[in-house]
């Protein structure tokens, strides 16, 4: 009886933003996107929108077209294109 009241009570499951949020980022694995600053030691900014990821990947200079090969965390994986 206990476990029908506390199902009943039991809040709707919500996903979670991270989860979300990965599948926001996966939809970018395999698109080409032209860098507005240089990847510098193997880390940059891709800047997309209104938003901004965290890239790594191969030292490029501004204006060098890259594609998405992975997501990894919090932070893209790019190469060249």
């Amino acid at each position: 009886m206990l476990g029908l009241f506390a199902s009943i009570l039991k809040p709707p499951h919500k996903p979670q933003a991270s989860t979300a949020a990965n599948r926001t980022a996966a939809y970018y694995v395999g698109q080409e996107f032209t860098l507005m600053s240089p990847i510098v030691g193997g880390h940059g900014r891709l800047i997309m929108g209104a938003g901004t990821w965290l890239i790594g990947g191969p030292d490029l200079s501004a204006g060098a077209r890259v594609r998405v090969t992975a997501i990894e965390g919090s932070r893209m994986r790019v190469v060249e294109a």
